[in-house]
C-alpha cells in the first residue's frame, strides 16, 4: 500500500516537472495501440487507410485521450494554473506600465491593510504595555434580564461597586474608573478633555 502511493507520488511529481518527457511516452503508447488495432483490422482484410480511420475512431480523438489521462494523475489543475500563470507574466512582460501599476496597487493595499491590523491589533487585540500579569487581569461586568434577554450593562453605579468589592473574596484587589469629558484649564485656556478618575486601587 505505501509503496504503490510512493509510486505514484513519484509519478506525479514526474509528470509535473518532466512533462515534456510523460508526453512523449504518451504519445508513443498511443501510436502503438493505434498501429495494433490497425493491424488487428488489416488482418481481417480491411484497406490500411480504412484501418487507421477505424483505429482512430475506436479511440476517439488523441486530444481527448491525453486530456483523460492528465486527470487520471491529478496534474491537469496544476499544469492548467502554470500555463494560467505563465500566459499573466508574459501579459505583464508586454505591458509595463500596466505590470508597475498592478504592483503598485497591491504593495499599497497589502501595506495599508497590515499597518490597519498592527493598529486593531494593537488596541483592540493586546493588553496594554503597562499592565502586569496580564492573565489574572479581568474586567467585571454587570448583566441584568430585560424582556427575556440578558442585557450587558458597560458601567456600574459607585454602590454596585462597593459592594462588589466588599462582598467578593475572588479578586486579589479591585478598582473602577470613569472616562468622561470634563472643563480643564482656567479662563480663555480652559480645553475640554477626556479625564479619567480612578480608585486607588487601580495603580499598584
Amino acid at each position: 500500500m505505501l509503496r504503490d502511493l510512493w509510486n505514484d507520488l513519484g509519478y506525479r511529481v514526474r509528470a509535473l516537472l518532466r512533462r515534456g518527457d510523460v508526453e512523449r511516452e504518451l504519445r508513443a503508447e498511443l501510436a502503438d495501440h493505434l498501429s495494433r488495432e490497425a493491424a488487428r483490422l488489416e488482418g481481417e482484410g480491411v484497406s490500411p487507410a480504412e484501418a487507421r480511420r477505424q483505429a482512430r475512431l475506436t479511440f476517439g480523438g488523441i486530444e481527448d485521450i491525453k486530456a483523460r489521462s492528465r486527470e487520471a494523475r491529478g496534474t491537469a489543475f496544476i499544469e492548467s494554473l502554470v500555463l494560467d500563470v505563465r500566459y499573466a507574466i508574459r501579459g505583464l512582460r508586454a505591458r509595463p506600465a500596466f505590470a508597475f501599476g498592478v504592483a503598485f496597487t497591491l504593495a499599497l493595499g497589502i501595506g495599508a491593510n497590515a499597518a490597519m491590523f498592527g493598529i486593531v491589533d494593537r488596541l483592540l487585540f493586546r493588553a496594554p504595555a503597562y499592565l502586569k500579569d496580564v492573565d489574572r487581569v479581568h474586567h467585571v461586568y454587570f448583566a441584568q434580564m430585560y424582556r427575556g434577554s440578558e442585557v450587558v450593562q458597560g458601567y456600574m453605579s459607585i454602590g454596585n461597586y462597593l459592594d462588589v468589592a466588599r462582598e467578593t473574596s475572588s479578586f486579589q484587589t479591585m478598582a473602577a474608573w470613569a472616562t468622561q469629558r470634563r472643563a480643564v484649564g482656567d479662563g480663555a485656556s480652559t480645553k475640554e478633555l477626556l479625564v479619567t478618575g480612578a480608585s486607588a486601587g487601580y495603580i499598584g
